[in-house]
């Protein structure tokens, strides 16, 4: 059978970075994405930090962890044995990645179809429509048998919940955004909400790789996306220890890496 396209299936920030590639950046590769899925992200961890806490501090191996949840405020390690333990999220706080504090979106607002366990009961996901093009695969779904659908309205906590959540991330990033200034860090894609795409181009027409190291990277904001390492024309940016690097000589006159970048 021959493909025709691709699903994406990311976090938020990793969504931003795609969309940035299609429309912003014009990567042709790019326009071969049929389909964006976006996960529910509150906040992730530097694993080697969060692997310290599941085995250092409740004595559990990460090869006994069949699975994790989060639920009512409590990270849930289900391990392999049939057993859990349940770990207060403020405890895993000190852990969240750098660049997770200054993200605005909880709910993958960029993608075709935003999911996520948040708003449904046990069993169920929340699945918030938002392109024609993710009504048109998620009804195609439904009729075809493979899933079963129902109003979110139907059921609690619903709505309500997604909204306080999402209401929150941008609250804590804006705050996190303004205690970085303060130190002479500003976050660049904070500044961008509301510009249009020829205003963001003309921003980013005279910045290189050095302005994203500046701006972007020790700033704490990279998502570690690979936007700028998929767009670079001479294959010289790489994702290493989640901090992009070069391994070469940048071309003159070049901004795609700055261009792309989601933040």
């Amino acid at each position: 059978m021959k493909m025709v396209g691709y699903a994406y299936v990311g976090m938020p920030c990793h969504i931003e970075g795609l969309r940035k590639l299609q429309f912003v950046a014009g990567e042709k590769f790019a326009e071969n994405v049929e389909l964006i899925i976006g996960l529910f992200c509150r906040e992730n961890w530097v694993f080697s930090c969060f692997r310290a806490l599941i085995e250092d501090d409740y004595g559990v191996s990460m090869q006994e962890v069949k699975k994790f949840d989060i639920k009512k405020g409590n990270i849930i390690a289900h391990k392999k044995d049939g057993s859990k333990i349940e770990i207060p999220l403020p405890n895993s706080k000190p852990f969240v990645r750098i660049n997770c504090k200054v993200c605005f979106d909880f709910a993958a607002e960029l993608a075709d179809l935003s999911i996520g366990a948040i708003g449904s009961p046990a069993k169920w996901s929340t699945v918030i429509v938002r392109t024609e093009k993710g009504r048109e695969f998620l009804s195609g779904a439904e009729k075809e048998g493979y899933i079963e659908v129902k109003s979110i309205e139907e059921v609690k906590p619903g709505v309500k919940l997604i909204k306080k959540i999402a209401r929150e991330k941008i609250d804590e990033a804006r705050e996190e955004v303004e205690k970085r200034a303060e130190y002479g860090f500003d976050i660049k894609h904070y500044k961008t909400y509301g510009m249009s795409i020829d205003e963001i181009k003309a921003l980013a027409k005279d910045k290189n790789f050095d302005d994203l190291i500046d701006e972007v990277i020790d700033a704490g904001a990279c998502t570690s996306c690979g936007a700028c390492s998929a767009i670079c024309p001479e294959n010289i940016l790489e994702i290493e220890y989640e901090r992009p690097e070069v391994k070469g000589t940048c071309p003159e006159d070049c901004n795609l890496c700055y261009l792309a970048c989601p933040r």
